[in-house]
Formats: C-alpha cells, sequence, structure tokens
C-alpha cells in the first residue's frame, strides 16, 4: 500500500489516485475558488447602504441617524410621491378602460331599446291590420 503513488492538491490536502484525477480535479470550480481565496481569505464587514446617496455607514447608529436627517427624509417623500403618481396614473387608465366600456354598453342599451321600440310598433300595426280585417269579414258576412 504504501508503494502505491498518490497525489494530494494543495487546495483542500486531498489526495487522488492517479494524476489525471487530480488534473480533473484541479479544473473544477471548486478548486480555482480555494486556490484563490488560499492566501486572500474572505473577510466579511457589516455595512449600512441608503439608497438615496448609495453612502455605505459601517455601523448601525450612523445609519438610522442618516434615516432622520431631512435630507433622506426629502429623498423618501420624494420616491413616495413618485409611487403615487405611478399608481394614479395606472388607476387613471383603468377608469378609462371602464368608462369606455360604460359607454359602450349604454349605446348597446339604447340600441337595443330602439330595437324593442321598433318591434313593438310593428306588432301593434300588426295587430291593428288583423282587427281591421276581421271587421271587414264580419260586415261582408252580416250583409250576405
Amino acid at each position: 500500500m504504501d508503494s502505491e503513488k498518490k497525489f494530494q492538491c494543495e487546495c483542500n490536502n486531498k489526495f487522488y489516485a492517479s494524476q489525471k484525477s487530480l488534473e480533473m480535479h484541479k479544473k473544477t470550480s471548486f478548486h480555482r475558488t480555494n486556490m484563490a481565496t488560499k492566501d486572500n481569505p474572505i473577510q466579511l464587514a457589516l455595512t449600512y447602504k441608503c439608497e438615496c446617496t448609495n453612502k455605505e455607514y459601517s455601523s448601525k447608529t450612523t445609519y438610522n441617524n442618516h434615516l432622520k436627517s431631512a435630507k433622506h427624509q426629502f429623498w423618501d417623500l420624494k420616491k413616495e410621491m413618485k409611487k403615487l403618481k405611478e399608481e394614479l396614473t395606472r388607476k387613471e387608465i383603468e377608469l378609462g378602460k371602464k368608462e369606455g366600456r360604460i359607454q359602450m354598453l349604454e349605446d348597446s342599451n339604447l340600441a337595443l331599446l330602439n330595437e324593442l321600440s321598433t318591434v313593438r310598433k310593428e306588432e301593434r300595426r300588426r295587430r291593428k291590420r288583423k282587427k281591421k280585417s276581421n271587421k271587414k269579414s264580419v260586415h261582408i258576412r252580416d250583409i250576405d
């Protein structure tokens, strides 16, 4: 067992059975990432960033103080006003569409009422003609 040659990678100190498997490992993003951060360890720092100035604050206290500032509050109001204007525009468009639909329905309703009125007039005329024809036939019978 000691006579077997093993190939070790410096990124994770893992041993590989062959030079080919070690080379395959070196092509992986895992290996590249480990090698890139080996000499330069990643350091994390918590920062607070405000959108109004794109400025980063190192502590929560300074960030909160900035949020209370007049400059930030003015920016916040402008942002809110912009959102409200956009919402108002959307609502006005929606209202316009609904008013158009109402107008279309009213026009359709009026056309149907006119058609109904025409049909009723025709029906009355037909009944009158029928009554007249019935009266004429009665008179003819009486004469005979």
